[in-house]
């Protein structure tokens, strides 16, 4: 009880943990951890509350509630996959029994032979030994990995891969998706994908808005930054000062030149760079061993898609473009007919149409084309009806 009479919760939570009545303990923010100790160093138990924390199942929602239980000496036993309470509460139903259990085994076993019982007297349980088996934990974690992960998680993610891109999408959809999941699983504050094209690399996605600089911007293999992982096929992870590294290279006028960290990962197919994902943020950033893996990951599961995209893409614009060719030939064949006009200067009237009127080639050569369609209909309606009149025969 508190001051009053009054209950309070936190004195109760201390106590609970101190005398073993807790198995696992979630912490959703840092300022929680802070109260808790808080509360434990006004009850002068302070380093009581550190022990038993130390022989539950802690954990903790992401990485700034992590740094703060490290500061009062507790490492959180793992984060969930999303730092979202949902995830904490569901990942912690099926890890935490398995945490709890193999620190309790390891305590057993470090009373076992601790010299204070005699040989023989107290041995681990056979029961617990068997139904304990370790968490794999593929990596420290992350603000969006778990440290636990089993094989669904895994699947997960490629699943969610696949659903993003296995729909035959046009080239930029497919980039836009692949945009949206990168900047959903590794945060930051902007995200580029670059395709390649012949020996150049090319802006085609962003997760901000660069309309103006979509499938215009590019730069050479072995420019800057970008340039430098297509040609070497290698990631680049810098996490301060950005522009000052020797690779580095400004457009001046992309905001993101200004921001403090990057990461940058090859997209491959066939063992062939087809691009590269940036991956950049405004204040400095350390990126962690398996966010470097997971976006090279990713670079390997989209290549295949993104090239397929893109070639689709490539056939279709010379499909268009031959398409194009046909119609403003045969339109200009036309124009030297009935206007009597040399083949160059049919085209230049064309060119000299399609810029007053602000429409494209094809456009004016296709109106050419209507007018004569409809001028043939006219002539062969003309003819029936001629052919109809009963006084045509007089």
């Amino acid at each position: 009880m508190g001051p009053a009479g009054r209950p309070c919760p936190l004195r109760e939570t201390v106590l609970a943990v101190i005398h073993g009545m807790v198995d696992v303990a979630l912490f959703m923010t840092a300022v929680q951890v802070i109260h808790l100790f808080l509360i434990a160093e006004q009850m002068a138990l302070g380093n009581e509350l550190r022990m038993a924390l130390q022989g539950i199942a802690v954990l903790s929602i992401g990485p700034t509630t992590t740094e703060e239980l490290e500061h009062y000496g507790i490492k959180p036993d793992f984060e969930p996959s999303r730092p979202k309470m949902g995830f904490l509460v569901n990942e912690a139903a099926q890890y935490a029994g398995r945490v709890v259990l193999e620190k309790r085994e390891r305590r057993d076993n470090a009373e076992f032979h601790s010299g204070d019982a005699a040989p023989g007297e107290r041995q681990p349980s056979l029961t617990r030994s068997r139904a304990v088996r370790p968490v794999r934990q593929v990596s420290p974690s992350t603000p969006t990995m778990a440290g636990f992960r089993d094989g669904l998680a895994h699947f997960d993610i490629l699943h969610e891969i696949s659903s993003r891109i296995a729909s035959a999408d046009p080239l930029h959809l497919v980039l836009d998706r692949v945009v949206a999941f990168v900047a959903t699983v590794i945060p930051c504050d902007s995200c580029f994908i670059y395709t390649r094209e012949e020996d150049k690399l090319i802006l085609r996605a962003s997760k901000n808005p660069h309309a103006s600089l979509l499938d215009k911007l590019g730069m050479s293999l072995g420019e800057g930054v970008t340039g430098w992982v297509a040609q070497h096929r290698e990631p680049v992870a810098i996490s301060t000062r950005a522009s000052e590294d020797v690779r580095f290279s400004s457009f001046g006028n992309l905001p993101e030149d200004r921001f403090e960290a990057i990461l940058s990962t090859p997209i491959l197919c066939a063992n062939r760079v087809v691009g590269v994902i940036n991956l950049q943020h405004r204040e400095a950033y350390i990126h962690s061993d398996l966010q470097i893996r997971l976006l090279s990951t990713i670079g390997f599961l989209v290549g295949a898609e993104i090239e397929r995209a893109r070639l689709e893409t490539e056939n279709s614009e010379l499909t268009n473009r031959l398409e194009t060719r046909k119609t403003v030939d045969r339109a200009k064949g036309l124009l030297q007919r009935d206007l009597g006009l040399s083949e160059e200067d049919a085209y230049r009237t064309m060119q000299r149409e399609s810029r007053q009127r602000r429409k494209s080639m094809r456009e004016i050569a296709e109106a050419v084309l209507l007018a004569e369609d409809l001028r043939r209909t006219l002539a062969e309606q003309g003819s029936t009806q001629v052919l109809a009149d009963p006084n045509h025969s007089k």
